[in-house]
Protein backbone atom coordinates (compact mmCIF):
# COMPACT_ATOMS: atom_id res chain seq x y z
CA UNK A 1 0.00 0.00 0.00
CA UNK A 2 1.16 3.68 -0.34
CA UNK A 3 1.04 6.27 1.84
CA UNK A 4 -1.33 9.27 0.31
CA UNK A 5 1.74 11.77 -0.90
CA UNK A 6 2.85 8.75 -2.80
CA UNK A 7 -0.38 8.07 -4.35
CA UNK A 8 -0.93 11.75 -5.27
CA UNK A 9 2.68 11.31 -7.23
CA UNK A 10 2.16 8.33 -8.59
CA UNK A 11 -1.36 9.79 -10.36
CA UNK A 12 0.48 12.90 -11.46
CA UNK A 13 3.30 11.22 -13.23
CA UNK A 14 0.66 9.29 -14.89
CA UNK A 15 -1.47 11.18 -15.93
CA UNK A 16 1.54 13.12 -17.61
CA UNK A 17 2.64 9.93 -18.95
CA UNK A 18 -0.97 9.57 -21.05
CA UNK A 19 -0.40 12.83 -21.90
CA UNK A 20 3.13 11.86 -23.60
CA UNK A 21 1.43 8.64 -24.89
CA UNK A 22 -1.46 11.12 -26.86
CA UNK A 23 1.19 13.12 -27.98
CA UNK A 24 3.47 10.78 -29.34
CA UNK A 25 0.17 9.05 -31.08
CA UNK A 26 -1.10 12.22 -33.10
CA UNK A 27 2.87 12.84 -33.81
CA UNK A 28 2.84 9.48 -35.61
CA UNK A 29 -0.48 9.74 -36.74
CA UNK A 30 0.26 13.23 -38.99
CA UNK A 31 3.67 11.64 -40.14
CA UNK A 32 2.27 8.54 -41.36
CA UNK A 33 -0.22 10.94 -42.95
CA UNK A 34 2.67 13.01 -44.70
CA UNK A 35 3.94 9.74 -45.93
CA UNK A 36 0.74 8.39 -47.52
CA UNK A 37 0.13 11.42 -49.29
CA UNK A 38 3.88 12.12 -50.32
CA UNK A 39 4.30 15.00 -48.44
CA UNK A 40 6.92 14.09 -45.98
CA UNK A 41 10.40 15.59 -45.84
CA UNK A 42 11.63 12.91 -47.96
CA UNK A 43 9.00 12.51 -50.82
CA UNK A 44 8.99 16.55 -51.49
CA UNK A 45 13.22 16.52 -51.54
CA UNK A 46 13.17 13.91 -54.27
CA UNK A 47 9.76 15.04 -56.24
CA UNK A 48 12.00 16.54 -58.52
CA UNK A 49 13.76 13.89 -59.11
CA UNK A 50 11.30 11.79 -59.88
CA UNK A 51 10.22 14.49 -62.59
CA UNK A 52 12.74 13.50 -64.58
CA UNK A 53 12.29 9.95 -64.28
CA UNK A 54 13.03 7.48 -67.32
CA UNK A 55 10.44 5.25 -67.93
CA UNK A 56 11.71 1.79 -69.28
CA UNK A 57 11.22 0.62 -72.91
CA UNK A 58 9.34 -2.57 -73.90
CA UNK A 59 12.64 -3.87 -75.08
CA UNK A 60 14.61 -3.28 -71.41
CA UNK A 61 11.26 -4.91 -69.69
CA UNK A 62 11.99 -8.16 -71.78
CA UNK A 63 15.70 -8.42 -71.21
CA UNK A 64 15.23 -7.87 -67.35
CA UNK A 65 12.11 -11.11 -67.30
CA UNK A 66 14.60 -12.78 -69.46
CA UNK A 67 17.49 -12.12 -66.80
CA UNK A 68 15.52 -12.69 -64.03
CA UNK A 69 13.75 -16.41 -65.72
CA UNK A 70 17.56 -17.24 -66.15
CA UNK A 71 18.65 -16.43 -62.92
CA UNK A 72 21.63 -13.89 -63.83
CA UNK A 73 22.45 -11.27 -61.66
CA UNK A 74 21.30 -8.72 -60.03
CA UNK A 75 18.23 -9.52 -58.25
CA UNK A 76 16.83 -12.22 -55.62
CA UNK A 77 14.63 -14.88 -56.91
CA UNK A 78 11.74 -13.63 -54.44
CA UNK A 79 11.91 -10.34 -55.55
CA UNK A 80 10.24 -8.33 -57.71
CA UNK A 81 11.65 -7.26 -61.37
CA UNK A 82 13.27 -3.96 -59.96
CA UNK A 83 17.01 -4.57 -59.76
CA UNK A 84 16.99 -6.79 -63.47
CA UNK A 85 15.06 -3.66 -64.40
CA UNK A 86 17.04 -1.30 -63.59
CA UNK A 87 20.48 -3.29 -64.36
CA UNK A 88 19.13 -3.17 -67.85
CA UNK A 89 18.13 0.79 -68.14
CA UNK A 90 21.47 1.21 -66.89
CA UNK A 91 23.10 -1.23 -69.72
CA UNK A 92 21.30 1.01 -72.25
CA UNK A 93 22.06 4.72 -70.75
CA UNK A 94 25.72 3.40 -69.98
CA UNK A 95 26.67 3.36 -73.82
CA UNK A 96 29.43 5.61 -74.62
CA UNK A 97 30.79 5.77 -71.17
CA UNK A 98 33.94 5.01 -69.75
CA UNK A 99 34.01 4.67 -66.50
CA UNK A 100 31.39 3.83 -63.56
CA UNK A 101 30.99 4.31 -60.19
CA UNK A 102 29.03 1.53 -58.57
CA UNK A 103 27.32 2.42 -54.94
CA UNK A 104 25.94 -0.32 -52.81
CA UNK A 105 25.72 -2.80 -50.14
CA UNK A 106 24.10 -5.72 -52.27
CA UNK A 107 26.44 -8.34 -52.85
CA UNK A 108 24.57 -9.37 -55.72
CA UNK A 109 26.86 -6.46 -58.25
CA UNK A 110 30.15 -7.62 -56.04
CA UNK A 111 32.77 -9.90 -54.85
CA UNK A 112 34.94 -8.57 -51.76
CA UNK A 113 38.61 -9.47 -51.40
CA UNK A 114 41.30 -8.17 -49.21
CA UNK A 115 38.82 -5.09 -48.54
CA UNK A 116 38.43 -4.63 -52.12
CA UNK A 117 35.03 -5.24 -53.98
CA UNK A 118 35.04 -5.96 -57.67
CA UNK A 119 32.09 -6.32 -59.95
CA UNK A 120 30.17 -9.40 -60.94
CA UNK A 121 31.78 -10.68 -63.78
CA UNK A 122 28.52 -11.85 -65.66
CA UNK A 123 27.81 -7.99 -65.09
CA UNK A 124 31.30 -6.72 -66.30
CA UNK A 125 31.23 -8.45 -69.15
CA UNK A 126 27.94 -6.92 -69.93
CA UNK A 127 29.81 -3.78 -69.50
CA UNK A 128 32.09 -4.34 -71.71
CA UNK A 129 35.09 -1.78 -71.18
CA UNK A 130 33.70 0.49 -68.89
CA UNK A 131 36.07 0.56 -65.97
CA UNK A 132 33.97 -0.01 -62.84
CA UNK A 133 34.94 0.87 -59.14
CA UNK A 134 32.49 -0.58 -56.78
CA UNK A 135 31.77 0.99 -53.02
CA UNK A 136 30.07 -0.01 -50.47
CA UNK A 137 29.53 3.35 -48.81
CA UNK A 138 27.94 6.38 -50.43
CA UNK A 139 30.57 9.17 -48.35
CA UNK A 140 33.39 7.63 -49.62
CA UNK A 141 31.91 6.45 -53.01
CA UNK A 142 30.26 10.22 -53.76
CA UNK A 143 33.91 11.32 -52.16
CA UNK A 144 36.12 9.20 -54.33
CA UNK A 145 33.83 10.54 -57.87
CA UNK A 146 33.69 13.83 -57.25
CA UNK A 147 37.65 14.18 -56.35
CA UNK A 148 38.73 12.30 -59.50
CA UNK A 149 36.09 14.00 -61.79
CA UNK A 150 35.73 17.28 -60.15
CA UNK A 151 32.02 17.28 -60.73
CA UNK A 152 30.69 18.61 -57.63
CA UNK A 153 33.46 18.60 -55.49
CA UNK A 154 33.18 22.29 -53.81
CA UNK A 155 29.45 20.59 -52.73
CA UNK A 156 31.47 17.74 -50.74
CA UNK A 157 30.63 18.17 -47.15
CA UNK A 158 33.91 18.71 -44.95
CA UNK A 159 35.69 15.60 -44.50
CA UNK A 160 34.90 15.32 -41.02
CA UNK A 161 31.16 15.47 -41.99
CA UNK A 162 32.01 12.67 -44.78
CA UNK A 163 33.71 10.71 -41.78
CA UNK A 164 30.24 10.96 -39.57
CA UNK A 165 28.37 9.93 -42.66
CA UNK A 166 30.48 7.23 -43.19
CA UNK A 167 29.95 5.77 -39.33
CA UNK A 168 26.58 6.27 -39.57
CA UNK A 169 26.45 4.32 -42.72
CA UNK A 170 28.43 1.75 -41.23
CA UNK A 171 26.77 1.01 -38.32
CA UNK A 172 23.39 1.19 -39.58
CA UNK A 173 24.20 -0.72 -42.99
CA UNK A 174 21.51 -0.12 -45.12
CA UNK A 175 21.87 1.41 -48.70
CA UNK A 176 18.36 0.92 -50.30
CA UNK A 177 19.32 3.03 -53.23
CA UNK A 178 22.08 2.89 -54.83
CA UNK A 179 24.07 4.88 -56.44
CA UNK A 180 25.63 4.91 -59.76
CA UNK A 181 27.18 7.93 -61.17
CA UNK A 182 28.90 7.66 -64.65
CA UNK A 183 31.69 9.38 -66.33
CA UNK A 184 31.26 10.73 -69.53
CA UNK A 185 31.67 14.60 -69.39
CA UNK A 186 30.72 14.17 -65.58
CA UNK A 187 27.07 13.00 -66.00
CA UNK A 188 25.15 11.37 -63.35
CA UNK A 189 23.38 8.04 -63.53
CA UNK A 190 20.84 6.64 -60.42
CA UNK A 191 18.69 4.26 -60.29
CA UNK A 192 16.35 2.88 -57.62
CA UNK A 193 15.83 -0.61 -55.69
CA UNK A 194 13.00 -1.56 -53.84
CA UNK A 195 13.17 -0.80 -50.06
CA UNK A 196 14.43 -4.30 -48.72
CA UNK A 197 14.06 -3.23 -45.06
CA UNK A 198 10.57 -3.55 -45.01
CA UNK A 199 9.03 -5.24 -48.04
CA UNK A 200 5.85 -4.61 -47.34
CA UNK A 201 6.61 -0.74 -47.55
CA UNK A 202 5.66 0.72 -50.73
CA UNK A 203 6.49 4.17 -51.18
CA UNK A 204 7.12 6.43 -54.73
CA UNK A 205 10.81 4.78 -54.76
CA UNK A 206 9.62 0.93 -54.07
CA UNK A 207 9.16 -1.18 -57.69
CA UNK A 208 10.65 2.09 -59.69
CA UNK A 209 12.73 2.12 -62.55
CA UNK A 210 14.23 5.65 -63.22
CA UNK A 211 17.46 7.65 -64.71
CA UNK A 212 18.32 10.85 -63.30
CA UNK A 213 21.26 12.56 -65.70
CA UNK A 214 22.94 15.20 -64.34
CA UNK A 215 24.98 17.35 -67.04
CA UNK A 216 24.62 17.24 -71.09
CA UNK A 217 26.86 14.10 -72.32
CA UNK A 218 22.85 11.99 -72.34
CA UNK A 219 21.09 13.60 -74.73
CA UNK A 220 17.15 12.05 -75.94
CA UNK A 221 19.00 11.90 -79.32
CA UNK A 222 21.62 9.64 -78.39
CA UNK A 223 19.30 7.74 -75.76
CA UNK A 224 16.09 7.22 -77.83
CA UNK A 225 14.14 9.21 -75.54
CA UNK A 226 11.52 12.35 -75.19
CA UNK A 227 10.25 12.58 -72.02
CA UNK A 228 11.21 9.53 -70.80
CA UNK A 229 9.09 7.75 -73.83
CA UNK A 230 11.06 5.72 -76.21
CA UNK A 231 11.20 6.06 -80.45
CA UNK A 232 9.21 3.18 -82.20
CA UNK A 233 12.75 1.73 -83.44
CA UNK A 234 14.10 1.19 -79.72
CA UNK A 235 10.90 -0.82 -78.98
CA UNK A 236 11.18 -2.93 -82.22
CA UNK A 237 14.57 -4.49 -81.63
CA UNK A 238 15.13 -8.28 -80.39
CA UNK A 239 15.02 -8.26 -76.90
CA UNK A 240 17.40 -10.74 -77.27
CA UNK A 241 19.47 -9.23 -79.06
CA UNK A 242 22.48 -8.37 -76.63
Amino acid sequence: MFDADTKKILSKQSSQVHKFEKALNEATLNAVKKVRDCKDEVSTSLAGLFRSAVRHSKVELERAKERKTLGNPPGKETDSLGDQLNWEQLLTHLKGKRKLWLITNDGDYFTENQNRKFLNALLQRELGTVEVVCYDTLSVGIADFAKSTGEGRQELPPQEKLDEIKKDETQSALLSVPFVPVMDDFSWVLHSRANRTNPNRHTQMDNLSWLQFYGTSVSPSSTGTTDGNRTDSDEADDPKER
